[in-house]
C-alpha cells in the first residue's frame, strides 16, 4: 500500500516491477506505471463522499441551484463531513485478501491515510503474517481540520488504529527531523527520517540570469481554501503593490495547480493583471522544465488555521524539486513549520516569516538587486540537495532496512507435544535473541539481572562464542551457580564496576518489576547502552490477568497453601536463586512513559505471551496448538490484555523532558502499587 504511482516512480523506482504491488484508491492512473495495481475502491465504503469533500476543500458546492439552496447544502455537508474529510470504512476484506494472497508479499509499506486504510493494513498484516513499514508525511493524526459528525467519529477511530499500527510496525519512517523528535516524544517509539529523493539527472546548478524587465515567480502544487490560498493571497498582494510602486523590475506570479483545484484557482483570480493560472504538468521532464523556466519559485505555508498544525512537521515533495531545479526559492510561512526551519538552518533561498505584505516586498527587492546573495543561495541549494537527497543512496538504504524487518511470527517456536509451558516461553525468548543478534550483530552483550545466566548468558556464550558476554546480578549466590562447561563470560555483582562501561546489546528480562520504581532502574540500564546500541527488555503487565489473580490469591489463601502453589516445579532449571518479589507494577502507558524518562524509545514491540493464567498453562501442557495460539495472538491484541511484554529499545536523548522523573514517580507510586508490593514482600518473607 505504497500510495500509488507517485511513490512507484520515486522511492520505489529501482524496485523490480514484478516485486511491487500497489494498493491505492486512485480512481485512475494519471501516470502510467508497469507496477501491478489493485484498487481499494471496491473495498472502502464512503468513497461516494469524495466529490462533496473535494468541493468543500476547493471553496464550496457548485451547481445550478440558487445561492440560498447552495449555501444550505454546503452547511449540511460541512455539518456531516467536516471541512476536509472523506470518511471511509473497510468493506469485503476477505475478497481483498484473496486478491493479494497470490502476490505473496513479504512486507507492507504504507503511507497510511483513512480509517479504512488503517484497518486494511492491520488485517492484511495479521492474516498474511508479514511486517508493516509505515511512512508518515503529515501530522494528520492530530490535525483538527475535520469537524463534521462523521469526521469526529472517524478521527477517534483513526487515532486508535494509528496506535495499533505503531505497535505492530517493524519500521517507522517520518518525513523530517522535526517530526521524528516530536513523534518520539509523543508516542515513545523510534522513528527514522526518510525524505523525498531527487534523481541525479534532475539536479541542475542554477546561475543568475541577465536582468529582465519582468521577473517570473512560479508556484506548482495544489490550491485549496483551507491551506495554500491564504499565503498565496499575501504574495499576490505584495506583487501587485510592488508593481504599482514604480519599482524598476516588474514581477508576475504563475500558479500551476492540480486538475482538481484548477477551476477554483481560476475563479479566485479571474483576469488578474499580475497572476496567471494553469494546470501543472505530470511528466517529470515537463515538470522540471517548467520549474527551471522561472526566475523564482514560491513555497508557501499557512500562518493560521487548521492547515498550520497539519503541515507543521511536513516537508512537501516540491521542497526538494524546487532545490533541484536550480532556481532561487522564496519561503513564506510560519517560523514553526519544518520547511521554514530547514531553510533557515541551511541558509536556503529567501525566507520570510513575518506575516505582512511589506516583508514579502522587501525580499523581492533584495532578489532583484543583490545578485551576489542570490548566486550564493543557488550554490548552497545545489550542495544541499546533492549531499542529502541522492536517490540511489536513499533507496538502497531503505531497501536494506526493509530486509531487516522483524515480525513476531519469525520468532514463535513450533509447538511440540510434551514441551512444557516454561520451556516454550524460554524457547521463544531465545529465538528473539537469535533474531536480534542477526539484526544488530553485537560485539558485546550484557545480561542485566540475569541470575544464574541460564536464560540468556549461557545460550549466547555457547551459540555465539565471538560475542563478549557479561552477566550482572546483585545475587552473589546466583552468580556462583552460573557455571557450566566451556563458559567464557564475565560475572559482575557490584554495579559500580559497570558505571564506565557500555554495551552493544543489553538484555533486561523480567528485571524492572523487581526494583522499586523510585530507584529509576531504567535510567541506570539505559546508561549501559551504547549510543547506537540496543536494549531488549521483557516486563510483565502489572495489571494483567496473572498479576491480578496472584494478588487475589495471596490476599485470600492461607500462607501455607500460597507457598505450596507458588513454589517452583521439580526438575525446572533455576534461572535465579534470589527471592525477589514484584515491587513495581506497570501499565503499558506508564512503561512507555518510563522509557521516555530514561531516554529510550521502542523500535520493536515483541510481546512474549498473551496469558500467564493458570488455565492457559495447564492447557498448553496437553494441547500444543493452544500454547502456540497463546503466543501467536499476543502482538495482535491491545497491550492491556497481554501478560508479558517484550521491547527492542534504542537511545534517544531528545525524548527526555524536564521533571520527567517526578512525573514517572507520580504515575507509578500509587497507594495501590505500594500495597501490592508490601503483600508480595510479606509472602516471600
Amino acid at each position: 500500500m505504497n500510495g500509488g504511482s507517485i511513490l512507484n516512480r520515486n522511492l520505489f523506482k529501482d524496485y523490480e516491477a514484478g516485486n511491487l504491488l500497489s494498493l491505492d484508491s486512485s480512481e485512475q492512473d494519471f501516470i502510467p506505471s508497469p507496477v501491478k495495481r489493485i484498487s481499494l475502491i471496491p473495498h472502502m465504503l464512503g468513497l461516494g463522499f469524495r466529490k462533496h469533500a473535494d468541493a468543500l476543500k476547493s471553496g464550496g458546492v457548485e451547481g445550478s441551484c440558487s445561492s440560498g439552496t447552495r449555501s444550505l447544502m454546503r452547511w449540511m455537508m460541512r455539518f456531516l463531513l467536516g471541512d476536509a474529510s472523506q470518511p471511509t470504512f473497510p468493506f469485503r476484506l476477505g475478497e481483498l485478501h484473496r486478491k493479494v494472497k497470490d502476490f505473496a508479499p513479504d512486507v507492507i509499506y504504507t503511507t497510511m491515510g483513512s480509517y479504512a486504510v488503517h484497518k486494511i493494513v492491520l488485517y492484511l498484516s495479521r492474516e498474511m503474517r508479514i511486517p508493516v513499514v509505515i511512512h508518515v508525511m503529515d501530522d494528520w493524526v492530530v490535525a483538527k481540520n475535520n469537524h463534521g459528525l462523521l469526521s469526529l467519529l472517524q478521527g477517534w477511530l483513526i487515532r486508535r488504529t494509528f496506535a495499533d499500527l505503531l505497535r505492530v510496525s517493524s519500521l517507522r519512517y517520518v518525513i523530517s527531523e522535526g517530526m521524528k523528535s516530536a513523534y518520539e516524544q509523543r508516542y515513545g517509539y523510534r522513528f527514522n527520517v526518510l525524505g523525498n529523493v531527487v534523481e541525479e539527472t534532475w539536479i541542475r546548478k542554477g546561475e543568475i540570469r541577465e536582468n529582465r524587465e519582468v521577473l517570473s515567480i512560479g508556484y506548482v502544487g495544489s490550491f485549496t481554501d483551507n491551506s495554500q490560498r491564504e499565503p498565496i493571497e499575501d504574495v499576490v498582494k505584495a506583487v501587485s503593490e510592488l508593481n504599482r510602486s514604480g519599482c524598476k523590475c516588474k514581477f508576475r506570479l504563475s500558479l500551476y495547480v492540480t486538475p482538481a483545484t484548477y477551476q477554483y484557482a481560476t475563479k479566485c483570480y479571474p483576469d488578474h493583471a499580475d497572476v496567471e493560472v494553469d494546470v501543472a504538468p505530470v511528466e517529470d521532464d515537463d515538470f522540471y522544465r517548467l520549474l527551471g523556466g522561472f526566475d523564482m519559485l514560491l513555497l508557501p505555508s499557512s500562518f493560521s488555521g487548521p492547515s498550520r498544525e497539519y503541515i507543521k512537521y511536513s516537508i512537501p515533495a516540491k521542497f526538494y524539486s524546487y532545490l533541484a531545479a536550480g532556481v532561487v526559492v522564496l519561503y513564506y510561512g510560519d517560523s514553526a513549520s519544518e520547511q521554514i526551519r530547514l531553510a533557515i538552518q541551511n541558509k536556503l533561498g529567501l525566507v520570510v516569516t513575518d506575516h505582512s505584505s511589506g516583508a514579502i516586498q522587501a525580499a523581492l527587492r533584495r532578489f532583484a538587486e543583490d545578485r551576489t546573495e542570490i548566486q550564493a543561495c543557488l550554490e548552497r541549494q545545489y550542495d544541499f540537495i546533492r549531499r542529502n537527497h541522492d536517490a540511489n543512496v536513499i533507496r538502497q538504504a531503505m531497501y536494506r532496512s526493509l530486509d531487516e524487518c522483524i515480525y513476531p511470527e519469525e520468532v514463535v517456536p513450533q509447538a511440540e507435544a510434551g514441551l512444557g509451558y516454561d520451556h516454550y516461553l524460554l524457547d521463544k525468548k531465545r529465538k528473539l535473541i537469535d533474531a536480534l543478534i542477526e539484526k544488530i550483530k553485537p560485539k558485546s552483550v550484557l545480561d542485566f539481572g540475569g541470575g544464574t545466566g541460564y536464560t540468556f548468558s549461557r545460550y549466547v556464550n555457547e551459540n555465539y562464542p565471538e560475542i563478549e558476554v557479561t552477566l550482572f546480578d546483585v545475587s552473589v549466590e546466583s552468580l556462583e551457580a552460573a557455571s557450566w562447561h566451556g563458559q567464557h563470560i564475565e560475572k559482575v555483582s557490584d554495579p559500580k564496576l559497570l558505571e564506565a562501561r557500555q554495551f552493544d546489546l543489553v538484555i533486561a528480562s523480567e528485571v524492572v518489576e523487581h526494583v522499586d520504581a523510585r530507584d529509576f532502574v531504567l535510567e541506570d540500564i539505559a546508561a549501559l547502552v551504547k549510543q547506537d546500541g540496543y536494549l531488549f527488555a521483557t516486563v510483565p503487565n502489572g495489571y494483567g490477568s496473572y498479576e491480578i489473580t496472584v494478588l487475589l490469591y495471596r490476599l485470600l489463601a492461607k500462607p501455607l497453601v500460597s507457598r505450596l502453589s507458588m513454589s517452583r516445579r521439580k526438575g525446572q532449571a533455576e534461572s535465579t536463586l534470589s527471592l525477589s518479589p514484584h515491587v513495581a507494577f506497570y501499565t503499558y502507558a506508564t512503561l512507555l512513559s518510563g522509557f521516555r524518562c530514561a531516554g529510550l524509545v521502542v523500535e520493536n514491540y515483541l510481546p512474549i505471551v498473551l496469558s500467564h493464567f493458570r488455565a492457559a498453562r495447564m492447557l498448553s501442557e496437553y494441547l500444543p496448538w493452544a500454547m502456540r495460539k497463546n503466543v501467536d495472538l499476543a502482538p495482535h491484541v491491545n497491550p492491556q490484555w497481554v501478560d508479558d511484554w517484550g521491547f527492542l529499545l534504542t537511545r534517544s536523548e531528545a525524548v527526555k523532558s524536564n521533571g520527567c522523573q517526578q512525573q514517572q514517580e507520580l504515575m507509578l507510586l500509587t497507594r495501590f502499587n505500594i500495597f501490592r508490593a508490601k503483600i508480595n514482600k510479606r509472602q516471600v518473607v
